[in-house]
């Protein structure tokens, strides 16, 4: 509860701040952004860390690299889209479906193999199969 009134109270005082100085309502969700990173990254994390007995390095080795890793493939290929002047999306909205559609493949692949261990991929599926399992009457 401490965390979260702190963070009110920064995220309060730093959006008034900044949209005050700058005079742009975008100061707002900038001041959103800075107050959940510090509490995030220097009390939450952490707090998080030695909850599972690993130091902050070491589980940000185990829960965001793989996650970062595993999106460098949609990132190349959003890149792509927006480098390759055939590929613009504005221009057809049948190309629009059809990025997505790859996206989301590129998204999900990308994820199954470099983000989830073997162990989770397992879990998954049985998880899914008990979702469209259907019981005997």
């Amino acid at each position: 509860m401490k965390f979260s009134v702190g963070e009110a109270v920064l995220n309060l005082t730093l959006s008034l701040g900044l949209v005050l100085y700058f005079k742009n309502v975008l100061c707002v969700a900038l001041g959103s952004l800075i107050s959940t990173m510090v509490f995030g990254w220097f009390f939450i994390w952490p707090m998080a860390a030695r909850e599972v007995e690993m130091s902050c390095w070491k589980l940000a080795r185990t829960v965001l690299i793989p996650i970062w890793l595993a999106s460098l493939p949609l990132l190349g290929f959003l890149l792509l889209g927006r480098l390759v002047p055939l590929l613009d999306f504005r221009a057809s909205f049948v190309l629009l479906l059809a990025e997505s559609a790859a996206a989301t493949l590129i998204a999900g692949l990308s994820l199954w193999h470099r983000a989830l261990t073997r162990a989770e991929r397992e879990q998954l599926v049985s998880r899914i199969g008990k979702l469209f399992k259907i019981s005997a009457a």
